[in-house]
């Protein structure tokens, strides 16, 4: 009876998991609508913006952009900067939400293409929407571009290139391409993905948030029917993987348009079901997730808030190997992906006089799922005679640790780019102890003299108060680094400030 009743709760277990990848679920309202198709489905890195396609039962399908608040999805508004006058002229082949959600990507044969079919471009501004731009040669072409998908790092565009072909239901068939993104608007010619990814009838292809996962629709040996989903994933020596089915969620109909967070947890996507569309979502299961990555995005500010520009340098610990340098105008935004595995740096600087460094380390040894982070980066305001915290600066004893020579080199390239400044460098304790009888922590020294009848003696003070070494020892390792001694005034404050810190106060800029 128990063997039995253990089978029985294995075999519940065992379907219950099965089923929690199964099919997906159709969206209710106000996403998906009895009085129309919605498709199409992408979504922001975050997981908080969907833009998809709705036609409200006209013959025209609109772009729409709805929000994700308190757990619920807004009413979706429509891209006005998307549309065209012509109800001939659909923009229906393939939307993609730039992982910030600041640029959209889309298809369209509207006027001033190359081809029956361009890639597009429009950029988020304060107002709004801008009007589409199209990159042109070599990126478009008369052959005909759809279903784009820029990479989280934004520097590679995923897409299709059409062919004569058409699916089993009459869709049309491509071949996936990628284009290296140059510029805002410049990209080099595009370049096959290679065997086994296409194999003669691919679309709606999608870069997952490790930049080498790629999700894709296709029909080939083995498609339940129609477009099936399919994973592939690039490898190191530049070659893909054999694409897998993603078997729980293909079905008879066709499969498109996959939407994924950047915690791939949740796949968005596109069931066409003979005449009706509808977006439907399904959890990913683990197999089909990209390489854990940590996704870090937001802008440099000043304290205040306003945005400046700057740059932002991201340096691997402990080996300080450089691994990026990313230059920013006032008010763009940037998006670091960072491996699991490592530990980095990421430090924000501003590009003017005036501001000084921002920056912490990031520990990704243990990273149970991907994670995508908002952090603006508030810039301290230089100001004569204002302390500025150097709380990243440890100190072991009265040494500095291994880990504070990188926080420091901060300090130097400040220093370096701004050559007429002369900083004091100050640290503190929050308790200064003192005895005649050495204990643990009392690891310093002074003589004092004591004066009894009539006879001096020296007397032996021991205390821990090793503030003004832990100075010298920073103001060192400046010096060492090619600052001049007279830029650099170290003071310790003893326990005068009540706390273990190290601050740098302006005393000239």
């Amino acid at each position: 009876m128990k063997k039995l009743s253990f089978l029985l709760f294995f075999i519940i277990c065992f379907n219950t998991t099965k089923k929690a990848y199964s099919q997906g679920t159709s969206l209710s309202q106000p996403i998906n609508s009895p009085l129309g198709d919605e498709l199409n489905p992408s979504v922001s890195a975050d997981g908080k913006t969907l833009l998809f396609l709705s036609n409200y039962g006209e013959e025209k399908a609109y772009p729409v952009i709805s929000y994700l608040k308190s757990g619920v999805w807004t009413r979706p508004d429509e891209v006005t900067a998307l549309n065209t006058p012509s109800t001939k002229l659909n923009n229906n082949l393939g939307y993609n939400l730039s992982p910030m959600g600041n640029e959209i990507f889309f298809s369209s044969n509207r006027y001033g293409g190359i081809g029956s079919n361009d890639i597009w471009i429009v950029e988020k501004t304060p107002t709004g929407w801008s009007s589409p731009k199209n990159p042109g040669k070599p990126l478009n072409s008369a052959q005909g571009e759809a279903d784009p998908s820029l990479s989280p790092d934004g520097k590679q565009l995923y897409f299709v290139k059409w062919t004569d072909k058409k699916s089993s239901t009459g869709l049309p068939c491509g071949k996936i391409v990628v284009s290296q993104r140059t510029s805002k608007e410049g990209f080099r010619e595009p370049v096959d993905l290679p065997s086994p990814v296409n194999s003669g009838c691919e679309c709606s292809p999608r870069i997952l948030s490790d930049g080498k996962t790629l999700i894709f629709s296709s029909e080939r040996t083995g498609s339940k029917g129609g477009f099936d989903f399919y994973k592939t994933q690039r490898k190191d020596d530049g070659s893909w993987s054999t694409p897998i089915p993603l078997t729980y969620i293909n079905s008879k109909e066709d499969e498109v348009y996959a939407a994924i967070p950047a915690n791939a947890e949740m796949i968005y996507y596109t069931s066409i079901n003979g005449k009706s569309k509808d977006i439907y979502r399904s959890k990913l299961s683990q197999e089909f997730q990209p390489d854990r990555v940590f996704l870090l995005a937001g802008k440099i500010k000043e304290e205040s808030g306003k945005t400046v520009a700057g740059k932002i340098i991201v340096t691997e610990l402990p080996s300080k190997k450089l691994i990026s340098v990313i230059n920013l105008k006032q008010d763009e935004p940037y998006l670091i992906i960072l491996p699991k595995g490592k530990t980095f740096d990421v430090t924000a600087y501003g590009s003017t006089k005036g501001w000084f460094y921002k920056g912490n380390s990031i520990p990704l040894d243990t990273l149970s799922k991907s994670v995508y982070k908002e952090q603006d980066f508030k810039l301290p305001a230089v100001k004569l005679n204002t302390a500025i915290d150097l709380s990243d600066i440890q100190m072991e004893g009265s040494t500095l640790s291994p880990s504070s020579t990188m926080n420091l080199d901060k300090l130097v390239k400040w220093l370096q780019e701004n050559p007429t400044a002369a900083i004091e460098i100050g640290t503190s304790i929050s308790e200064v102890k003192s005895d005649t009888v050495q204990a643990h922590e009392l690891t310093e020294v002074k003589e004092e003299t004591v004066t009894l009848d009539t006879t001096a003696y020296i007397r032996k003070i021991y205390h821990n108060d090793v503030t003004q070494k832990q100075a010298d020892a920073i103001a060192t390792y400046l010096t060492q680094k090619g600052i001049a001694s007279a830029r650099i005034k170290p003071v310790g404050y003893g326990d005068k400030k009540k706390e273990n810190k190290s601050e740098i106060t302006i005393l000239k800029e």
